[in-house]
């Protein structure tokens, strides 16, 4: 009788649980400030997919927790986000360095043959680590299998930048292939002829590249600047660019730059609001020289606008004809439940993920391609909608309640226990 109440707690702890799932499972769609209708109906039971557009990034406050899609009797549909496949990725491969020799001549240059160990198999990156700073080599990379019969398999430059912070290109990408022999020939830098150049490290591997493509989308450029700055610092030149839409997940950002060699620092900030600080995102290099070409810059971050400080040091400013923001593909999964009427629903304050077993299930099942593609309709205000002072506070006064309301079921239960307790124990006694 005594272990009773003792279950009975554990049974409305784990019956809380349950109502904390549930109710972030089932926002009602006056909560959601923005709506996509889909196009069509759907067949019950069969799963689609769609890729989330720029709007839903502009307009979810919180992505992707506050998301649903709902039909028009107000059924919730089970669906996943699947983020983007991850960015390229180095495979290394064993690598032992068999000679290096300076090799004097008209061009003078650092001589390092290389072996790839193991079984035959392709390779397309060296990351070479060299002693020094400020410098801009050229480096030659042949391929062989006897170590008699050398062929060029690509060109490159090693860069390193001090201004504004400090930036290095040690990777040199060059023609897939499966030599066994590797030579770099590492030239010193073009404005120090005579400086001696001292390999750190080498190594060679596989650069895997996602197989989904990116999703390209030219940025406005709002503003074109130069700036002097204070004597001994370099000058560099300002674009201030806009996206579109709010918190977009952007990961590259490329500029077409006019005819010409260069080579340059570049610093990338972003932010959401004119009034916000700029949040630097990345420091990097970019440059044209000879058949080397790099005008694309990695970033993270979601934001509307950036700013863009190309260093040009001594040299003139970079005339920049485009601004371009490459993104990856984010997909949402999804399966009908009935043949109503649906939107994705997006923009609450307050709300919770939402979890459904539908991706493992598919997971089960295989593959996720082949998947019958949805289409959404433009956004629009949801006419549901109503904005409460104290929307964000109204899950946290569901679930105080139903523990309250849990605590008095508890207080009477265990009142009544007792007391049929001390009937017991006063009743007659042999």
């Amino acid at each position: 009788m005594k272990q009773l109440p003792k279950l009975l707690i554990c049974a409305l702890i784990g019956s809380l649980g349950c109502v904390g799932e549930s109710s972030a499972q089932t926002v009602p769609r006056q909560d959601f400030q923005w709506a996509m209708p889909l196009l069509r109906t759907y067949e019950p039971g069969a799963t689609y997919s769609l890729t989330i557009p720029n709007e839903v990034f502009d307009g979810a406050e919180k992505f992707p927790d506050d998301i649903r899609i709902i039909d028009a009797s107000g059924t919730l549909w089970p669906f996943f986000v699947l983020e983007p496949q991850t960015a390229s990725q180095f495979e290394p491969r064993e690598l032992e360095r068999l000679n290096e020799s300076w090799v004097e001549g008209d061009r003078p240059y650092l001589r390092v043959e290389l072996e790839v160990l193991g079984e035959p198999a392709p390779h397309n990156r060296l990351r070479l680590h060299t002693a020094g700073s400020n410098f801009v080599r050229r480096v030659e990379i042949m391929g062989s299998n006897d170590r008699e019969s050398w062929g060029q398999v690509g060109t490159g430059y090693l860069i390193d930048h001090q201004s504004p912070s400090h930036v290095r290109n040690v990777e040199l990408d060059y023609t897939r292939s499966d030599f066994r022999y590797l030579q770099c020939r590492i030239f010193p830098n073009a404005r120090k002829a005579n400086e001696e150049v001292k390999l750190r490290s080498v190594e060679v591997g596989t650069w895997v590249r996602p197989t989904a493509g990116w999703l390209t989308a030219p940025l406005e450029i709002v503003s074109k600047t130069g700036q002097s700055k204070p004597a001994g610092e370099k000058e560099f030149q300002t674009l201030e660019c806009d996206a579109g839409f709010y918190n977009l997940p952007l990961e590259r950002i490329r500029l077409e730059i006019g005819p010409g060699e260069f080579a340059r620092s570049v610093r990338i900030s972003g932010r959401n609001d004119s009034g916000d600080a700029w949040q630097v995102v990345s420091n990097n290099e970019i440059h044209r020289l000879g058949s080397s070409e790099k005008t694309t810059v990695a970033i993270r971050g979601n934001y509307r606008f950036w700013k863009i400080d190309l260093y040009h040091f001594d040299d003139p400013p970079l005339k920049v004809n485009q601004v371009e923001a490459q993104s990856r593909r984010w997909s949402l999964f999804f399966e009908a439940k009935s043949e109503e009427r649906a939107s994705l629903y997006f923009g609450a304050a307050g709300v919770e993920a939402a979890t459904f077993d539908l991706r493992q299930r598919r997971q089960d099942q295989g593959t996720l391609r082949g998947v019958a593609q949805a289409a959404l309709s433009s956004r629009q205000e949801n006419p549901a909608f109503a904005e409460h002072p104290s929307k964000e506070l109204t899950p946290w006064v569901a679930r105080i309640a139903v523990v309250l309301v849990s605590l008095l079921v508890l207080w009477i239960v265990v009142g009544m226990l007792r007391r049929s307790e001390n009937v017991l124990e006063s009743g007659p006694k042999d």
